[in-house]
């Protein structure tokens, strides 16, 4: 397992891990990030790779040998979004595209409010992928927080 981070100043980092296999001598994830900070907006982006995603393992039966294309071929995707800051309020948006099965993983929207005392969020969230039979979705999110107390969602 290796990482590296670098950030040349407070405005910019760009983070890389990878994990290879000693056995098979060849590397079975790899990823790279970045962010970029400015006052009120963040950019943020991302690539991912991996030889066989293990998560679909546990949504399907491997041992019937009825194993779908999707569970076996690699994963490469990217990633990115902006976020926007000002005063006690927030938003963002942000997206997840698979490039080996071409198509969009997953989009959305937050938006938000916060002080000293309280907060509240929304989210929206759209799935594009079925896994293990669940289908695709969409969910809806309220969180209000309350600093002394603590959170609670509703979905």
């Amino acid at each position: 397992m290796a990482r590296a981070r670098v950030a040349p100043s407070e405005y910019f980092s760009f983070t890389s891990r990878m994990r290879y296999n000693p056995y098979s001598s060849q590397v079975d994830f790899g990823d790279a990030l970045f962010n970029v900070n400015v006052p009120h907006l963040r950019l943020n982006g991302g690539y991912i790779w991996e030889p066989i995603t293990p998560y679909y393992y546990y949504a399907t039966d491997y041992r019937t040998n009825n194993l779908n294309k999707l569970y076996t071929t690699r994963t490469s995707e990217i990633s990115g979004g902006v976020s926007v800051y000002w005063s006690n309020w927030h938003a963002s948006i942000f997206s997840r595209r698979s490039l080996s099965r071409q198509q969009f993983v997953t989009n959305g929207v937050t938006a938000g409010y916060g002080n000293d005392c309280f907060g509240i969020d929304f989210m929206y969230l759209k799935q594009y992928t079925s896994i293990g039979g669940v289908q695709r979705y969409s969910t809806y999110l309220v969180t209000l927080s309350l600093k002394s107390l603590g959170s609670f969602g509703v979905k």
